[in-house]
């Protein structure tokens, strides 16, 4: 009795231990049929690789293949459904994909497992110099930049001659004439306080200017900009002249008349500093392994709305070795029409992020629009100039 009560106990637990067996093992092989989808990734040769960082676009999922070349990807968590199309890419340094992104149906687990291959190949070594493609470059780019520059622009100089004589004239200093009416030159003659000297030459200062500016397809530029201009310093025989009108042999020593013509103060703020330069940046040629830097050719003009640059005459007396002012005359505009032309050097520093150094030569038209009549004479045309210059990009891939 006790031997048919073992045999019994024993069948029994056999017979429940086979049963949960079963039922374990079909539970594990219907999960890796209905619930998995297996990605395998090899080289040109068939070989599976491993490492290869297995991505589908759309889904935050990121696995890397194991010694198998595999990665199961479970369609439930990432709720994948039968009929989805899954775009997959695969990545690994040193190799690239064919045809990337590779295109999977999803299969209906039930009737068929879920299985396909991507390839990789290995890439050729990159070049760290070469000319650059229009159509890759564009695409990095974007549609869209904003930036801001910094610039400086050598001086020029221009002559103006035909300087009219009242400015030229000037007048004995009162106090000339209350207490030196005997030494002085008889002020009824006009030709006595005339400054001979009708031609000036003007040194207009070097430009410091500040831009913002906007980029489309890494190609157009439109900026608004504003610069500073000093005033032009005053020079002896050059913009500046005086003359003595006391008589030969007084023993009180000379007495001075003088006139100038300088370029007036412009501040950034100034309405005559802004100016709308419309410019082309296209690129030629680049370095780096991953193009991080970049040569374009630049040109353009801000003829659309150039700069001014107003200018001023200024007459009276120097005694005591300081100019004592008597009267301020305002001799009209220049207005400064810029064509210009150079190299920019743009370096990546971020996906979005770019810093470019622009060397330029400027050629400078300036049309003159006096209340007096000045003949003008330009002395330089072609000026350079350096900008630098940061830009964001938006939209880049």
């Amino acid at each position: 009795m006790k031997f048919m009560k073992f045999i019994f106990l024993n069948t029994l637990v056999c017979i429940i231990f086979l049963i949960f067996s079963e039922c374990f093992a079909q539970e594990t092989i219907d999960s890796n049929r209905v619930t998995y989808i297996t990605v395998r990734a090899i080289d040109e040769n068939g070989l599976r690789l491993e490492g290869v960082e297995v991505i589908i676009r759309g889904i935050d999922l990121s696995l890397r293949t194991d010694i198998n070349g595999e990665v199961f990807i479970e369609m439930e968590r990432y709720r994948i459904t039968p009929g989805q199309e899954l775009l997959i890419e695969g990545r690994l340094d040193g190799y690239c994909m064919r045809d990337t992104p590779h295109h999977y149906i999803v299969r209906n687990p039930e009737q068929q497992p879920n299985f396909t291959t991507i390839e990789l190949y290995r890439c050729p070594s990159r070049k760290s110099c070469g000319f650059i493609s229009l159509k890759d470059y564009i695409k990095e780019h974007g549609i869209f930049s904003i930036g801001f520059g910094f610039g400086y622009r050598k001086g020029d100089q221009v002559s103006l001659s035909n300087i009219p004589s009242n400015i030229r004239t000037g007048r004995p200093h009162p106090d000339d004439v209350k207490y030196r009416p005997n030494e002085i030159l008889d002020p009824n003659n006009p030709d006595n306080y005339l400054i001979i000297e009708n031609t000036v030459r003007v040194a207009l200062e070097h430009r410091i200017s500040l831009d913002i500016h906007f980029r489309f397809w890494g190609i157009l530029n439109i900026a608004i900009k504003t610069s500073q201009i000093k005033d032009s310093k005053v020079i002896e025989h050059e913009n500046y002249f005086r003359k003595s009108y006391i008589k030969e042999g007084s023993p009180g020593g000379d007495a001075l008349i003088y006139y100038l013509v300088r370029s007036k103060n412009r501040s950034f703020f100034d309405v005559n500093s802004f100016s709308l330069p419309i410019y082309v940046t296209y690129p030629v040629f680049y370095c780096g392994k991953n193009k991080e830097v970049i040569f374009h050719l630049v040109g353009g003009t801000n003829l659309l709305l150039p700069d001014k640059i107003s200018l001023e005459a200024e007459k009276g007396w120097h005694r005591f070795n300081e100019r004592q002012k008597d009267t301020t005359f305002d001799l009209g505009e220049l207005k400064e029409t810029e064509f210009f032309a150079g190299l920019d050097v743009e370096r990546a520093f971020t996906k979005s992020i770019r810093f470019g150094l622009e060397f330029t030569l400027v050629y400078t038209e300036y049309q003159e629009h006096f209340s007096v009549p000045l003949s003008l004479q330009q002395s330089n045309k072609m000026l350079p100039s350096l900008r630098l210059n940061f830009t964001k990009l938006f939209g880049s891939k």
